[in-house]
């Protein structure tokens, strides 16, 4: 699994206009009414990851920097809530439980699938709506059908869901903003369909093949929704339906040729839009996934559109730092810069590098990450099979707070060797990971195998390192 996660948030972060304005603080309250299935609340959006502990009163407390209103995803354990703030506007927000009675007692049943919320402030209308509608959307059965009757079905979901959106009495900006996502959205959805329909709605979703069938009426219709608007390209549903639909439109099979299909993406995209910030950012995210797909540090056929296209210094340092990180984790590379970077459970600084000799299995894990726990008891079984072996498995904690991890540990019989780092520790910055849970496999001499390796859970793991020389 390559690290796509990190650089394609990179590369939507870096769309954003690069505008100098003065923030205004917004003010969020989350008012947990005994919620004790998780105390971290973590808010996201914006370019931004906040993160906030309940106080003595049960209430996590934000304040927001905004330049203009945005929207956000609110975690509270495994539940996700969509949030919308406004700068200088107050939102105010209280979980509802389910009173049941369990064994002649009152109980707080908190649905954890999607937490049930109270709004108040001035922004607790929109807040309502986002958390109390589901958007209708185009199922995937619809793939199916041929492309005038797929169009057919995809305008009548977007004008329902207009049709209901103009029910609710709304801020007129807010209405026009979740217009434009949830119109893109299903557009989005259109792109997918040349692919889709020859899979017969399979959810073959990264490779759009050349496979001969006539995609005029859908190519067209696509072509006619790409704007040279430098407003809409601001709106982040807008840029993942353009990314798509050029995608589309070249249908290219990405694996003969990339350094192809990236010109002529480009090649597409210059021929439908004008607009210099729109190239530029587009080179720039194209640029960033040529990193990604091809593991390198050079950017091939596309270096000199590169240069032509893209002049923030921005967008070359965090090109640089792209092409930096792969350098770094290609197989071969090691940890020695991590000297002292992470301490054990009794406080003391410990060394990646200190285990050569042995072949390292590093988990990479948080307390609040719902997948990295459930891979620890997975973790604990190859630990055991492998416990007369040349091996050491090592947890390395990003949690904010070294006590949540030290608590976790103490409490759990937790395997391996357990290390607290920090979210900002070395191998989170020099490896560029942004999404945990994260395996590497080092090898005798403290050299990377593999910067992506396969989970405790998965049985490729332990045959994998059965294969070990001298393991």
């Amino acid at each position: 699994m390559k690290k796509i996660s990190f650089l394609w948030m990179l590369g939507m972060l870096l769309l954003e206009p690069c505008v100098m304005a003065q923030d205004t603080l917004s003010k969020l309250s989350i008012d947990m009414n005994g919620f004790s299935l998780g105390k971290e609340v973590i808010l996201r959006g914006n370019k931004t990851v906040l993160t906030e502990i309940p106080d003595s009163e049960g209430i996590a407390r934000f304040e927001v920097p905004l330049t203009s209103p945005a929207y956000f995803t609110l975690s509270i354990s495994t539940s996700e809530n969509r949030i919308y703030l406004v700068p200088g506007k107050e939102l105010n927000i209280t979980l509802i439980p389910e009173i049941k009675e369990i064994k002649g007692k009152e109980r707080k049943i908190f649905n954890l699938a999607r937490l049930n919320m109270r709004f108040e402030g001035e922004v607790a209308s929109i807040n309502r709506y986002l958390n109390e509608n589901v958007m209708e959307r185009v199922p995937d059965k619809s793939f199916l059908l041929e492309q005038s009757e797929y169009i057919k079905e995809m305008e009548e979901v977007i004008a329902r869901n207009r049709e209901n959106l103009n029910r609710f009495e709304l801020d007129e900006q807010f209405k026009e903003r979740e217009y434009i996502k949830m119109k893109y959205q299903a557009l989005e959805a259109l792109a997918r369909y040349p692919i889709q329909h020859y899979w017969k709605g399979g959810n073959q979703l990264g490779i759009i093949y050349d496979h001969g069938e006539d995609m005029s009426l859908i190519h067209n219709y696509l072509m006619n929704e790409i704007k040279d608007d430098e407003e809409l390209w601001k709106e982040e549903s807008y840029r993942i339906f353009f990314g798509r639909a050029i995608g589309a439109l070249i249908g290219l099979h990405t694996k003969k040729d990339r350094d192809l299909m990236f010109l002529k993406r480009l090649e597409k995209v210059k021929s439908l839009v004008k607009s210099e910030v729109i190239l530029e950012d587009y080179v720039q995210e194209q640029a960033l996934n040529y990193i990604e797909a091809t593991e390198s540090d050079t950017l091939g056929s596309l270096e000199s559109a590169y240069q032509q296209y893209v002049k923030k210094q921005a967008y070359h340092e965090a090109l640089a730092k792209a092409k930096e990180s792969w350098k770094k984790s290609s197989v071969g590379t090691d940890f020695s810069n991590d000297e002292s970077a992470y301490v054990d459970i009794d406080g003391n600084s410990f060394s990646l590098s200190s285990l050569k000799g042995k072949y390292v299995y590093i988990d990479i894990w948080a307390t609040w990450c719902g997948p990295c726990r459930q891979e620890l008891p997975h973790l604990k079984k190859l630990e055991e099979k492998f416990a007369n072996k040349n091996i050491v498995f090592v947890g390395i904690s990003v949690d904010n707070r070294l006590k949540d991890w030290a608590r976790m540990v103490k409490q759990s019989d937790m395997p391996g060797i357990q290390l607290y780092g920090g979210p900002n520790c070395p191998i989170m910055k020099d490896y560029q990971i942004a999404g945990i849970p994260r395996f590497f496999l080092l090898d005798r001499d403290g050299k990377i195998i593999n910067p992506n390796m396969s989970r405790p859970s998965n049985s490729a793991t332990e045959q994998a390192l059965n294969e070990l020389e001298g393991i």
